[in-house]
């Protein structure tokens, strides 16, 4: 690799023995005898400049920066920089993905100190939150996922080439029936009755509308709200303080069978590697306008606020109130109707 790029969102120190390099939260060390000129020359790996003047550079050996650049490439943190850049200057759109990834990792940094957004996934894992709540969520989680293949059908829908549509497409195929499974787990808890007259909290409602109008708008801008949702193999572990399904097994009376589901699916998408589908969308676009570049990023902002507005609106509403008030049951008479909260 003769322009080696570090991933943007890889994070890379040094430190007495050793370079450490943090990727989707997970941490990697590159043994060195000098680690911080190899932290400098990683550093100045931007997919412009040639393996022999970073060395040069940096003061460090090309043939032990070589070494640890394919150490790294296997992983992969590092990416062929004439793969993903332009000679012209202008943004391409797998360069784009990777700024993208960057920035999700930063707001999602933000995100984590934030009391509405894994604020209620921790109170879930160890126990402390409100069965209300956790049954709530399950239900409005249940709601965003069944929702899924309308948006894919509405990004095949509106892809602007055929190639576009057809990754769309294979991507339908893998996550177009996962709704209705775990429709079908929450009918083995509740009555299928109260799921289908179930109303969904306004935030979830937001979230919902705003994956459509993704879908219909823009290929990239539906990819876009991929990104922050579909996790990696090369994501870190979820910590048990943080693991909401090991909190479900472990201090709610919830049928295995339901969290079973649930649990796979929030799994499926580390073991299929979903988190870089959208990088292939990406891909599809050899240039990204500076209008589209500051759109995607907006985006991608206001889908991280909304999830943390998601969590909050849960948390908020079912510690006050329990998920049958959102059972809407209609029973007209002869007399009249009833409109009612069953």
């Amino acid at each position: 690799m003769l322009y080696p790029l570090l991933k943007y969102a890889v994070r890379n120190e040094a430190d007495q023995d050793a370079v450490c390099l943090k990727y989707r939260n997970r941490l990697y060390r590159q043994p060195s005898q000098d680690p911080p000129s190899l932290s400098r020359a990683l550093g100045m790996c931007n997919g412009r400049t040639r393996v022999t003047d970073v060395a040069s550079s940096a003061g460090v050996e090309e043939e032990e920066l070589t070494r640890v650049l394919a150490d790294l490439e296997k992983v992969p943190l590092v990416l062929n920089g004439q793969d993903i850049l332009r000679e012209d200057g202008y943004l391409s759109g797998r360069e784009m993905f990777w700024r993208l990834e960057d920035l999700m990792f930063v707001w999602r940094s933000d995100d984590a100190k934030s009391p509405y957004g894994p604020m209620l996934e921790r109170r879930i894992a160890r126990g402390i939150a409100p069965f209300s709540v956790v049954k709530g969520f399950l239900i409005e989680l249940g709601f965003l996922l069944r929702q899924v293949p309308d948006e894919l059908a509405l990004a095949v829908a509106n892809s602007t080439n055929e190639d576009i549509r057809s990754l769309f497409m294979e991507f339908y195929d893998e996550e177009s029936k996962h709704g209705q499974m775990i429709f079908d787990a929450l009918k083995k808890w509740l009555p299928e009755r109260d799921i289908l007259s179930a109303i969904p909290l306004p935030a979830t409602v937001g979230l919902m509308n705003t994956y459509k109008a993704a879908a219909i708008k823009h290929p990239l801008l539906y990819a876009t709200a991929l990104i922050r949702d579909e996790s990696s193999a090369l994501d870190a572990d979820i910590p048990r303080e943080a693991d909401i399904y090991a909190g479900m097994k472990e201090h709610y009376d919830i049928p295995k069978e339901v969290i079973k589901v649930f649990e796979w699916h929030a799994n499926l998408d580390r073991t299929c590697d979903h988190g870089f589908f959208p990088e292939e969308v990406f891909a599809l676009y050899p240039i990204v306008t500076r209008e589209l570049a500051n759109q995607l990023c907006a985006f991608l902002h206001t889908m991280i606020e909304l999830h943390q507005l998601f969590n909050w609106n849960i948390a908020a509403y079912y510690q006050e109130h329990t998920p049958e008030l959102r059972m809407f049951s209609y029973d007209k008479t002869e007399k009249g109707a009833d409109c009612s909260y069953a």
